[in-house]
């Protein structure tokens, strides 16, 4: 699955704040989030036991949110299959313990996966769930997410300063095989 040292490239914010770290350096990260995740229909392999002894640090990066933000996030390097196309990319362990919103903004579980992951204590505990295993966008769900200032990127508040919400689809996910190595 991995291949090579050379590191799949960072966008965003976390291009600029995102360092190297080790497996264990995932621990205490506990940080939902929505970017790098995963596409309806796309599978995304994560690293065995051998390959994190491997590559150890080529493996792992944590970074803030924002640059202006004290919200670290954590990334895994992983194997992307995408219409049988096979990629190096990163995947953020925060995004399978996020949840969606009902239009009043009470929380709602994406899907079982996600619903188990969330109860994780952190990003460590999270990636030991996915070490040589595969999952798959099955599907998506309506639902609502926080509204978000396109220029600000901070969340939209009404006049009593109450979160605004909008739709917003969520793909759902599932284990499956991993596929075999080309």
């Amino acid at each position: 699955m991995i291949k090579g040292n050379d590191s799949p490239v960072l966008y965003g914010d976390l291009a600029k704040t995102a360092q190297e770290t080790t497996f264990d350096g995932l621990k205490g990260i506990n940080t939902a989030f929505n970017g790098y995740s995963i596409a309806e229909g796309e599978v995304v392999v994560f690293p065995t036991n051998a390959e994190i002894e491997q590559f150890g640090k080529k493996l792992f990066k944590k970074g803030k949110i924002r640059a202006t933000s004290n919200n670290v996030t954590a990334l895994v390097r992983v194997e992307r299959i995408n219409n049988g196309t096979r990629r190096q990319s990163w995947f953020n362990l925060g995004t399978l313990t996020r949840n969606a919103n009902q239009a009043d903004g009470t929380r709602m579980p994406i899907d079982e996966l996600h619903a188990n992951m969330a109860q994780c204590t952190d990003a460590h505990e999270v990636m030991e769930n996915l070490i040589g295993k595969a999952i798959m966008g099955t599907g998506k769900i309506d639902a609502y997410g926080p509204k978000f200032n396109a220029q600000t990127r901070e969340i939209v508040r009404d006049e009593n300063n109450r979160i605004e919400y909008e739709p917003r689809a969520y793909v759902t996910v599932d284990f499956c095989d991993v596929p075999e190595a080309e």
